[in-house]
């Protein structure tokens, strides 16, 4: 019986048949072309961008304590990879591609070792489709190193037990193997020691099992532990003070409802991905017993292959929730370096099912299949599952940007993703954090950043509530400007606002909508616009009694048949004066600047304005029963009025 590792042979006397290799070599294949597939088809998102950020300094600062929560090794990689090749979001995640495509061929190899001909075979094709392995083999971030290093872990690890099982003397390669990968895994993600832990937990309970002789037993794994932890410990040094500032301290998340959260969204995922709804969700559920399937046929003949694979999967999941108090949050992706023992158990489940007729494991794979493709959709063609939207915000922005343009960003995290997206002729302030958690008098700010400007672009991104609670800047700005356009991206908001809005009314009026509003007047900068150019309008509300609800404003130029030409659709204040907070006798001001095509056909169109609820859009009626309120004409391309 040949040794586990060696080249073509493993612990089960099989050796591997050409025609074998072909289809190994195929599915690599399709792996990589899953892989690359549309690489580039989201926009890098704010975790990318850190990465963006980090590899582009000096080396000796990407390795310096306060560079990044996790070791180095990731971004000294890709600070190789992209004075090589470039720093397009293609080129900045093809160094997570090369490191999927690794994970794959390792897991195949760990997989024919340790179960035989076909369990390598499905275990690779099941690792070929993974929605979670192809996600983060497109993703720049330390997942794919992390989990090359994992995977080459429990890899040796299988290697030198086989070895030991058999009273073989293990090779020094393969321990410096075992060390070399361990390493990469936690000196690129610090959950890599869920893997570590888990074989530390494996190895002392067989030792302790097999009775006598324990220490003799422990003694060469824990040398070799030793030996990692002091390659390990200088960097840990140089990093404990930022870990230490990092560090939460929320112990009630330790309980067992918290336990089963984390290990029911980890397995869901690992079966899944991310990105399936609830109704989808259920084939992760198929996946998960095809799984135990897999551990009880290893159990058959390979008792200790099923053991480990189980044991990596509970200490991972445990290891999660025990320094999850630790954590800001929890991700599933954190815990990838564990998804190589679910891939084993998967693929083992598969190759059960064809024990007797290897084509019977067609049918647990096709239930595999259909659900990778569902996810897969989904991730690489469906919005509403995209990473980020700030590439097309900016965009947005480029395509529409003016002299005398500013843009405001209203959280400093996204400093890397102006800088990797920002348009590079259009001024730019960042707005500092204590001005709109702790300043009592932001205004001044604002006056003072936007002076000299006619637009201001407000950048609002991740969640507001963070780190401008009671949205001082658009506050500010709807106060001081005419509210111009909005648009939502993933994790991201634009609105635009023009300055220098009227402070009074030009016209009165006294105009009821409903019992609850009066529109007490307009002004209108101009009744005579360009096309191409904005229509500046402000409105003056008062509140007549408590709403219980937030209506929106609409502001419509119609044209002879009544139908709108140009509109814009807003809450009052830019969202930050929501009609469910007016108090009776309240006096509201709301500017808005609706957008006229630059070929909009010249003439004469009515403006008019009303408030609606969103969505059943009913409309607040006036005393005569009318849904909007006629403010006059406008002429459009310097037309004289009719």
């Amino acid at each position: 019986m040949s040794r586990v590792g060696q080249t073509r042979q493993g612990p089960i006397g099989y050796k591997t048949p050409w025609r074998d290799i072909g289809i190994v070599i195929a599915l690599l294949l399709i792996a990589y072309g899953l892989r690359i597939f549309l690489l580039d088809g989201h926009d890098i998102w704010g975790d990318e961008a850190w990465s963006y950020t980090v590899s582009g300094w000096p080396l000796s600062q990407v390795i310096a304590s306060d560079a990044e929560t996790n070791p180095p090794l990731y971004h000294i990689l890709l600070f190789a990879m992209r004075h090589a090749i470039g720093v397009t979001p293609f080129a900045l995640r093809y160094l997570s591609v090369i490191c999927g495509v690794f994970v794959t061929a390792i897991l195949w190899r760990t997989a024919r070792d340790v179960g035989g001909r076909w369990v390598g075979i499905w275990a690779l094709a099941v690792a070929v489709v993974s929605p979670m392995l192809i996600f983060y083999s497109q993703e720049a971030r330390m997942y794919g190193p992390a989990l090359v290093g994992a995977s080459g872990s429990l890899f040796f690890f299988t290697v030198l037990f086989a070895q030991t099982q058999r009273g073989e003397k293990p090779l020094v390669t393969h321990w410096l193997l075992y060390g070399l990968f361990s390493l990469i895994g936690v000196l690129s993600h610090y959950h890599a020691f869920a893997m570590l832990l888990a074989q530390a937990f494996f190895v002392t309970g067989w030792a302790l099992a097999a009775g006598k002789g324990v220490w003799q037993r422990l003694r060469p794994w824990v040398l070799a532990w030793c030996g990692m932890a002091l390659l390990f410990l200088p960097w840990l040094w140089i990093h404990s003070r930022f870990l230490g500032g990092k560090v939460s301290a929320r112990f009630a998340e330790w309980t067992l409802n918290r336990l089963a959260e984390i290990g029911e969204r980890t397995v869901a995922a690992f079966a899944v991905g991310t990105t399936v709804d609830s109704a989808e969700s259920r084939y992760a559920w198929l996946i998960v017993l095809i799984a135990v399937l897999g551990a009880l046929y290893l159990w058959r003949d390979r008792r200790w292959v099923a053991l480990l694979l189980v044991v990596v999967l509970g200490v991972g999941l445990s290891f999660g929730w025990l320094i999850n108090p630790f954590m800001p949050f929890f991700y599933e992706r954190y815990l990838l370096v564990i998804i190589p023992a679910f891939v084993l158990l998967v693929g083992a489940g598969v190759a059960g099912f064809g024990r007797k007729r290897p084509v019977f494991s067609l049918i647990p794979f096709a239930v595999i299949l259909i659900a990778s493709g569902i996810s897969l959709q989904n991730y690489f063609f469906d919005p509403q599952y995209a990473k980020g939207g700030y590439g097309d915000l900016m965009a947005q922005i480029e395509s529409q940007k003016q002299p005398g343009d500013l843009i405001l960003l209203n959280n400093p995290l996204q400093e890397s993703l102006y800088s990797y997206y920002g348009p590079d002729d259009v001024a730019a302030a960042i707005i500092p954090r204590d001005q709109l958690i702790n300043s009592a008098d932001a205004g001044a700010y604002f006056a003072e950043a936007t002076d000299g400007f006619r637009r201001v672009w407000l950048v609002e991104h991740g969640n507001s509530a963070e780190y401008d609670p009671e949205r001082k800047a658009a506050a500010w700005l709807a106060a001081n400007g005419s509210f111009a356009a909005f648009q939502s991206f993933p994790g991201s908001q634009l609105s635009l606002y023009v300055l220098d809005a009227p402070q009074t009314p030009a016209t009165t009026l006294d105009m009821a909508l409903g019992d609850g509003v009066r529109l007490t007047g307009f002004s209108l900068e101009s009744d005579q616009v360009q096309a191409g150019q904005p229509l500046l309008l402000t409105l003056f509300w008062e509140g007549i009694r408590p709403i219980e609800r937030d209506y929106t404003v609409f502001v419509h130029l119609t044209d002879e048949n009544g139908q709108p030409v140009a509109q814009t659709d807003g809450q009052p204040g830019g969202g930050t004066r929501p009609t469910s907070g007016w108090q009776p006798g309240e006096a509201v001001r709301d500017s808005y600047a609706v957008p006229l095509a630059a070929d909009m056909p010249p003439g004469v169109y009515t403006l008019q304005v009303g408030m609606y609820l969103w969505p059943e859009l009913t409309r607040l009626t006036s005393a005569d029963g009318s849904d909007a309120v006629v403010l006059g004409t406008v002429t459009i391309g310097g037309m004289d009025a009719q």
